[in-house]
C-alpha cells in the first residue's frame, strides 16, 4: 500500500470507509511508478487518488496464444466519497488513465464494471481464431469516459453544497 493507505489501516488517519486491521504487518510502501517483478511479469503501480486518498492502480502484461496485451486494474472506481477536492483528484486520476492509450484489457476489482462474468462466458465458447473477449481497448476507454461523466456530475453536486 501507499504510505497514506498504511496510515489509514493503522488508524493514524481517520477515514470513515476504512476498516482498521491491526493484524496487518507493514512490509512495503509503494510509490507511484514502482514495479514488482514476479517471474517474467512486471506489475507497475500508479497512485490514482480520488476513490480513497492514495489508492493504487496497476498495469501488467497478460498473454493469450503467444500474444501479449497490456492490462490495467483501476484501484478505486466508486464515487462513495465526499468533497470537491477529492472529486477533483478522482477526475485527474481518470484523465491520467485515459491518456494511457495502450491499455487493451480492463481487469476490474468488482465484476460488473468490466463485464467480467459476461466476458468469461464468451471465453468459454470462444472458437480458435476468434478474438479474446477481454481484449477490448475501446470498451476500456468508453468505460473511463463514463466514469469521468459521472464524476463531473458529482463535482457539480459537491460544489453546490458549498
Amino acid at each position: 500500500m501507499t504510505e497514506t493507505d498504511w496510515e489509514i489501516a493503522e488508524g493514524k488517519i481517520k477515514n470513515d470507509y476504512a476498516n482498521v486491521n491491526t493484524r496487518l504487518k507493514k512490509d512495503w510502501v509503494i510509490h507511484d511508478g514502482d514495479s514488482l517483478k514476479l517471474g517474467n511479469t512486471s506489475i507497475k503501480f500508479f497512485e490514482t487518488p480520488g476513490h480513497t486518498l492514495r489508492v493504487l492502480s496497476m498495469s501488467f502484461p497478460v498473454r493469450d496464444a503467444g500474444k501479449e496485451y497490456n492490462a490495467f486494474m483501476l484501484g478505486g472506481v466508486g464515487l462513495n466519497f465526499e468533497g470537491v477536492k477529492q472529486t477533483e483528484l478522482y477526475l485527474q486520476s481518470i484523465d491520467r488513465i485515459m491518456k494511457m492509450k495502450n491499455v487493451q484489457v480492463n481487469i476490474t476489482n468488482h465484476p460488473d464494471p468490466g463485464k467480467i462474468f459476461q466476458r468469461a462466458r464468451l471465453l468459454q465458447t470462444r472458437k480458435a481464431g476468434e478474438p479474446h473477449p477481454f481484449v477490448a481497448p475501446e470498451d476500456f476507454q468508453n468505460w473511463l469516459s463514463e466514469l469521468e461523466a459521472n464524476a463531473e456530475k458529482k463535482l457539480e453536486a459537491e460544489k453546490a453544497k458549498n
